[in-house]
């Protein structure tokens, strides 16, 4: 650096610095300039490169929206209004739709190698297609209309239920069927339901006895002791320990059975229908004697104007069960000490032709007509005695029976002609 020695020197110096700090002045100008044309080029390149991008997007937005142009040309008013068109859309979704379409667009354009060129229909192609379409609407028909009359599913039992709740035997079903797919727990959910849709007393007492049996048959005996408590809390007692009387019988268990028929002749002594009930389930397990000592006790419990009936229904019990014998002579005991009751009459002679011992039966009416009875009793006796031989007898057994009825019409005119 020079050393200043005059003040000419000082005004040199000075000048000097001046244009020191001009020239760099100069080159910090041109740095930036330069700096500023390059920055300028790059957005100009990048400017042309998203001008091109935005170029190709719009060709082919103008290409989606030619298309579905023409695609909105071929569809009817009616097809558009099934297809949901929206004639209110805005500027803003029609963009968002093309814009989807320019995506897939681009999709499809990338996997045009993989798509197979679909073949057009012939008119006989066609013809098969629709026949095929046809066919299934008409198979889903008549799998709806199958499923009204006999529902396989669930959803077929809900569906029908929803427009008929308090249908009984549809409720039954529709548990029977869970049941038997093993579904337990739904079937009771299911019975549970109908107790509260079902209107009619009745036909809930129905639910309640499948109820019973589903847990008899697979729920614990605390279960089955629960649900008949509630069982007997809101239907008829006697109608339900009947139903459970069955259920014992159906399942063989002899324990309860005689538990529970002893409890029921004991809690409706009074109840003819009650004993001879007992007597019949007994005797179907097989407990004849017991069935006999309780036609027994019932005779003490009742009032003897019911012996007679009591005693003839038991008889028919016997017959029922395999011993003739015993309720032959049952009637036959009855018919001695009231020889007048014609309905007894009748009521043994209809047994008898229904086990096939017609000629016992023929017998019985015979001797029927042997009694002094009443002219009106002894008239129904011969009818009775007649239709029997027309049906079962020979042209000369019906004879026989005109002729003893002629014959006793004789003998009373006869009767009554003579002096008294």
């Amino acid at each position: 650096m020079k050393i200043a020695k005059t003040d000419a020197d000082f005004d040199n110096l000075e000048c000097e610095g001046k244009e020191n700090q001009e020239e760099k002045l100069k080159n910090k100008k041109r740095k930036s300039t330069s700096s500023t044309d390059e920055i300028n080029e790059n957005s100009a390149k990048k400017t042309k490169i998203m001008a091109n991008s935005i170029q190709i997007k719009t060709n082919k937005i103008n290409k989606t929206v030619k298309k579905n142009a023409q695609d909105l040309i071929m569809i009817d008013a009616d097809e558009t209004e099934d297809a949901g068109f929206n004639w209110d859309a805005t500027p803003a979704d029609l963009a968002k739709v093309i814009s989807g379409n320019v995506e897939d667009d681009e999709l499809s354009e990338d996997s045009d190698e993989e798509k197979v060129p679909t073949k057009k229909m012939t008119p006989a192609e066609k013809r098969a297609a629709a026949l095929e379409a046809e066919k299934k609407i008409m198979l889903k028909e008549e799998e709806l209309l199958q499923a009204d009359e006999n529902p396989q599913t669930p959803e077929h039992y809900e569906r029908l239920l929803l427009s008929d709740p308090n249908n009984v035997k549809l409720w039954m079903m529709y548990i029977a069927h869970q049941i038997e797919a093993t579904e337990i727990d739904k079937a009771r959910v299911i019975a549970k339901r109908a107790l509260k849709e079902v209107q009619l007393e009745e036909q809930r007492r129905k639910i309640w006895i499948a109820l019973l049996n589903i847990e008899y048959s697979y729920g614990t005996p605390e279960q089955f002791k629960e649900c008949l408590a509630e069982a007997l809390k809101v239907n008829d007692e006697y109608e339900i320990y009947g139903k459970v009387l069955d259920l014992y019988s159906e399942k063989k268990n002899n324990t309860e059975l005689e538990k529970l028929t002893y409890m029921l002749t004991k809690k409706y002594k009074e109840n003819t229908d009650c004993w001879l009930k007992c007597q019949s389930v007994l005797m179907e397990n097989e407990m004849y004697d017991k069935a006999r000592h309780y036609l027994q006790r019932s005779l003490k419990a009742l009032p003897p104007k019911t012996h007679c009936n009591l005693i003839s229904r038991f008889a028919l019990i016997e017959n029922q069960y395999g011993f003739p014998e015993q309720s032959q002579a049952l009637f036959e005991t009855l018919l001695t000490s009231y020889p007048k009751r014609v309905d007894l009459w009748f009521v043994y002679v209809d047994m008898l032709v229904k086990s096939d011992l017609t000629d016992v039966a023929r017998n019985v009416l015979e001797r029927a007509t042997n009694h002094k009875l009443p002219i009106r009793k002894l008239k129904a006796l011969y009818q009775k005695w007649l239709k029997l031989e027309e049906s079962y007898g020979t042209p000369e057994s019906v004879q026989q029976v005109k002729d003893a009825a002629n014959n006793y019409v004789n003998n009373l005119v006869d009767n009554l002609k003579q002096p008294s």
